[in-house]
């Protein structure tokens, strides 16, 4: 079977090679520390998964996995976040692709799951983060305002505070 990629015709057998070699590299990069060239390769090796093989693919979920991961380093929570989201529900959905349901693959797609779930579950959730001070009676804090005015007043009266006026 031949597929049309860019202007030439190519075999999927061949374009998923260069996929994984692209990942590769993009592991190289990512070990070391070259954050946006890694990026740049997981992406590129995504999209050419993605002509070829379900996104249920092991090797397009890598790819989510791996993009979620350079985003989490650079601080796009959002995206890493999103793509994490992607992964996992590519590892949960059904059917598993036919060229995985031996139990070795069964294995590293669970591992894989697990792997995703504790990143997903250490991501910080912005919306669920209290408010400073939620939760603390109004009255509370004016007394310990009060309470704070006062000591540093004495203290300056003392001589504490040489320096702070």
């Amino acid at each position: 079977m031949l597929s049309q990629f860019g202007n030439e015709r190519v075999k999927p057998a061949d374009a998923l090679r260069v996929a994984s070699s692209i990942f590769s590299e993009g592991l190289a990069h990512l070990h070391a520390g070259r954050l946006t060239e890694a990026l740049s390769n997981f992406e590129a090796s995504l999209s050419m998964n993605q002509k070829f093989l379900s996104g249920a693919a092991l090797e397009s979920i890598n790819c989510f996995h791996q993009i979620a991961s350079v985003h989490d380093k650079l601080g796009n929570l959002g995206e890493a976040a999103a793509y994490y989201e992607r992964a996992r529900a590519q590892l949960a959905s059904a059917p598993i692709p036919p060229g995985e349901r031996g139990v070795f693959a069964k294995r590293r797609r669970n591992e894989l799951l697990r792997q995703v779930q504790q990143r997903l579950d250490m991501m910080p959730r912005l919306a669920q983060v209290p408010k400073v001070g939620a939760g603390v009676p109004l009255a509370d804090l004016r007394k310990l305002y009060d309470s704070l005015l006062a000591s540093g007043d004495r203290q300056l009266a003392e001589g504490e505070l040489a320096g702070a006026e």
